[in-house]
């Protein structure tokens, strides 16, 4: 699944993104 993350330069939107990417999902910050 494609992601897009708001304010994923932040404390939990960076933690949310690690997150969802070892879970094989496509992030996008």
């Amino acid at each position: 699944m494609k992601i897009l993350i708001f304010g994923g330069a932040g404390f939990l939107g960076s933690h949310v993104a690690d997150f969802l990417s070892e879970q094989g999902h496509d992030v996008t910050i």
